[in-house]
């Protein structure tokens, strides 16, 4: 039997051993962008929001991101006047920002200014035409001033890229209504209870002002260190005796201290190496035998990386403790599961779990400790699930797409159309046999890509 041994290598060991630590004012940069996140995030303290992306901005006064987020946070505080003249600036300074205008557009509608509405709404929609909501709020707009028609059409083209919203077709049935046209009503009105029906116990009601851009700016932005570290590589034995042939590692960070460490699993064992180099004791895994696949993601939000483990009798989560895990609950019905996935499906900020085999399983976090079967919730292929991953085809959206390959047929996009609905489209070039899949920006353009390895006898 062909064995192989663990080496600790740069593309690793950079995050492993880590670079220096940044200077102060970067560190407490991240911070004040961190916490500001964290409260924007949360109704009730969007005035602490305000304080922290502040600190921000004052820390890099030149940054537009600082000045779009604390532009951003002042609106969803009620300051609304500087809220704007802060989005404005920004928009001056670089007009390509979608953000800018999304947001100062839902803010002259709130306010009656109708005409930097349009404006603003309708410059939106020239840097992100496929965005519904945009052509939503323009329509609203549109029709409290009493341009019907323009409404109309901006209506049509808002159903039709998102029929998953119930905002248009109402609109739409109210305008077809009012213009006596009967049959084009009654299709619009059953649209829209058929959508509403569909999502009803939503964790996320539907709101028809709020899109990806009515979040922070968050453009991705390379760490000092990260440009200027020199990329040196070290070979180091860590552990031995691990077939390649069905053995795995992924990255963990499993103390929530920022440093990541290396969980390596079998059937037969799995073993957490801290720092990647040394096996840790009293993992909590020491005992895991007939492992299938182990899947690593918060559940529980406390900013530690737990596990959802796959045996032969199906499925535990297993709680992080500061890089000692135990067992939490087993997911029951899950018996064959092959490959779990942790994906937040639903867009409650909770984790919830995919599990591929025979008889494919979605467990929905409830977010107090408890998952509930919703296996119809998502639109399964059967087949012989061998990896997936969470892929993100429209990244200027919060959707978060699957990607996962089979055995025995071609791979599969499940579609995140939001609201807890996805479609299941074939990928051909995705062929039988891919034994991994792994979504990467692999040449930098804002698109993910897939790397797909398939084995092959020579």
């Amino acid at each position: 039997m062909k064995t192989f041994s663990i080496f600790a290598v740069a593309a690793i060991g950079a995050l492993l051993i880590g670079a220096a630590d940044p200077p102060g004012s970067e560190d407490r940069l991240w911070e004040h962008r961190n916490l500001g996140k964290a409260f924007y995030e949360n109704p009730d303290t969007h005035l602490q929001a305000v304080e922290q992306l502040r600190a921000a901005l004052e820390l890099r006064p030149n940054s537009l991101r600082e000045r779009i987020n604390f532009g951003i946070a002042l609106l969803r505080a009620g300051q609304v006047e500087a809220g704007t003249s802060e989005l404005k600036r920004a928009q001056t300074e670089d007009p390509s920002i979608p953000h800018t205008w999304f947001n100062l557009g839902i803010a002259y509608k709130h306010a009656g200014d109708y005409d930097n509405a349009i404006e603003q709404l309708r410059g939106m929609i020239r840097l992100v035409p496929d965005e519904p909501k945009s052509h939503y709020n323009l329509a609203a707009v549109l029709r409290s001033k009493g341009d019907t028609q323009e409404a109309l059409r901006e209506l049509l083209r808002a159903e039709q890229l998102d029929p998953n919203l119930a905002g248009p077709h109402f609109q739409l049935f109210t305008i077809y209504q009012r213009a006596g046209d009967k049959v084009a009503a009654a299709k619009e009105r059953q649209l829209f209870e058929e959508v509403k029906k569909r999502n009803e116990g939503a964790a996320v009601p539907e709101d028809m002002e709020w899109s990806f851009y009515a979040e922070l700016y968050d453009p991705p932005e390379p760490r000092p260190s990260a440009e200027t570290a020199p990329t040196k590589y070290k070979d180091q034995t860590v552990s031995a005796g691990w077939n390649a042939a069905n053995s795995h590692l992924e990255l963990i960070d499993s103390q929530g201290n920022g440093h990541a460490d290396l969980l390596v699993w079998s059937p037969e064992r799995a073993v957490l190496l801290k720092g990647g180099t040394e096996a840790a004791n009293g993992s909590g895994l020491d005992h895991l035998r007939g492992i299938r696949d182990i899947a690593i993601g918060d559940f529980d939000n406390d900013g530690l990386a737990d596990l959802c483990v796959l045996t032969a009798t199906g499925a535990s989560v297993y709680k992080n403790n500061h890089g000692t895990f135990a067992k939490f609950l087993d997911l029951p019905n899950t018996a064959g599961a092959a490959k779990a996935l942790w994906l937040d499906y639903d867009h409650d900020y909770d984790l919830d779990l995919l599990l591929f085999g025979p008889q494919p399983v979605l467990m929905r976090n409830d977010g107090d400790g408890k998952f509930e079967e919703k296996t119809s919730a998502f639109p399964f292929v059967k087949g012989n699930a061998l990896d997936a991953t969470v892929f993100t085809l429209r990244g200027e959206t919060p959707a978060r797409d699957v990607v996962v390959s089979y055995a025995d047929q071609s791979g599969v996009l499940y579609r995140d159309q939001l609201n807890g609905v996805f479609e299941a489209e074939q990928i051909p070039a995705l062929n039988p046999g891919a034994a991994s899949v792994s979504a990467v920006d692999f040449n930098r353009d804002g698109l993910m890509d897939l790397i797909v390895y398939k084995p092959e006898v020579l």
